[in-house]
């Protein structure tokens, strides 16, 4: 085959996508603006790329649009088994903890390194350090303008979304996708934590405790997750505020009313709490913080009930930590332009879109990554015409 196919970016998805195409024989080059690829990579699973989850389903993603089809499909065509079966093809067995899934010897870097070796033998040229800062289309030919000016008749934009610039998130991507075409949907940072300026936070700033976060926009619950909740000194942080923070961002943004309401007692009925205070003195002592103690009993002298406080705080927020802060981007290209079967835009033919560009973005524990290798395991099984599916096969 005699097509050239470039990748515009070299983190998890462009390099599995990159490794996939080349070896079934197609000229692949992949440029990438950071000094190294899979920056991100090393750092995803607070540096052991949990990479896949056995509790894989389309409730544990989102889009703007709230189509749920898109991901469907990805999902049906790459459950969490058959990304483990691609991995331990390509040399990467991996470790099952609790349903997450980690590379065997919980390390990051195997992942970056093995991609990218994989990707050298089968003659990938990678080119770092260069910034594909305009592309554009003429007679069927794609052009990629960098440090010179690159050819090629198919063309991918793995480059991610704005989340982490410390590790190379810029957005670049969305420009170079509006330049053909495509609209972009507002983003907003994800899995990070909110901002809160109400006067008590300073005064439980660094305390962790396990609970309930429900998040109430305009006085109506959607969505609800448990897990360590931490205060920081500039708002609520932890797990359950990261699965929620993408929509939390996105309501703020568009001026509603947004709470953190906290259940410090998830596994107790408020009847059956508030017949157990009834006979403790000092009820706050044995279930909270002495931080969280003092808040409470103050607030309780002003009228709040105990029950109310253990079971609804609510912590008004304002704000997200921003893109510095987050690990991604909420929105993104609008996936009603791409075409599931293949990833190929629909807006312009020879042009695939990948993983975290689109408006697709998942909970943590592995479903960020699951879907940009699923997308680029599908884009790579088109673009050859079928020729790996003896590596991508059940």
């Amino acid at each position: 085959m005699s097509d050239k196919v470039i990748i515009i970016g070299g983190g998890a998805s462009g390099l599995l996508c990159a490794y996939l195409i080349a070896q079934s024989g197609i000229d692949t080059t992949i440029i990438e603006k950071n000094k190294m690829v899979g920056r991100k990579l090393l750092s995803t699973g607070n540096g052991r790329c949990n990479f896949t989850n056995s509790s894989m389903d389309i409730g544990k993603y989102e889009s703007c649009d709230g189509d749920t089809t898109f991901v469907e499909n990805v999902l049906r065509e790459y459950n969490y088994q058959r990304i483990i079966d691609l991995f331990s093809k390509l040399g990467i067995p991996s470790r099952d903890r609790e349903g997450y899934y980690y590379p065997y010897n919980n390390q990051a870097i195997t992942f970056r390194d093995r991609l990218q070796e994989i990707c050298e033998k089968k003659g990938v040229n990678i080119i770092t350090d260069v910034t594909a800062n305009r592309i554009s289309c003429k007679n069927g030919k794609f052009l990629v303008y960098g440090d010179k000016e690159y050819e090629c008749d198919k063309l991918i934009l793995a480059t991610g979304g704005k989340a982490g610039p410390d590790v190379g998130g810029s957005g670049l991507g969305y420009k170079l996708a509006r330049s053909l075409g495509h609209k972009i949907s507002k983003v907003y940072p994800s899995l990070t934590g909110l901002v809160s300026k109400e006067n008590f936070i300073e005064d439980v700033a660094g305390v962790r405790m396990q609970g309930t976060a429900k998040l109430e926009i305009d006085g109506k619950i959607l969505g609800e997750e448990y897990g360590e909740i931490q205060m920081v000194k500039d708002g609520i942080s932890g797990i359950p505020i990261f699965q929620l923070s993408g929509r939390a961002g996105k309501a703020i943004d568009e001026g509603k009313s947004v709470n953190i309401l906290i259940d410090f007692l998830p596994e107790k009925k408020e009847e059956q709490l508030a017949k157990w205070l009834e006979n403790v003195d000092n009820p706050l002592t044995c279930l909270v913080n002495n931080k969280w103690q003092r808040v409470m009993n103050k607030l309780h002298r002003e009228g709040h009930s105990y029950e109310e406080l253990l079971k609804r705080f609510s912590v008004p927020v304002c704000g997200t930590f921003g893109f510095e802060r987050s690990q991604v981007t909420h929105g993104g290209v609008l996936i009603s332009e791409v075409d599931m079967s293949n990833m190929e835009s629909k807006v312009a033919p020879g042009l695939y879109l990948l993983g975290e560009l689109l408006d697709v973005d998942g909970k943590c524990g592995g479903y960020n990554l699951h879907f940009a290798f699923a997308t680029a395991a599908i884009c790579a099984q088109s673009i050859s015409g079928g020729k790996v599916s003896d590596i991508l096969s059940d």
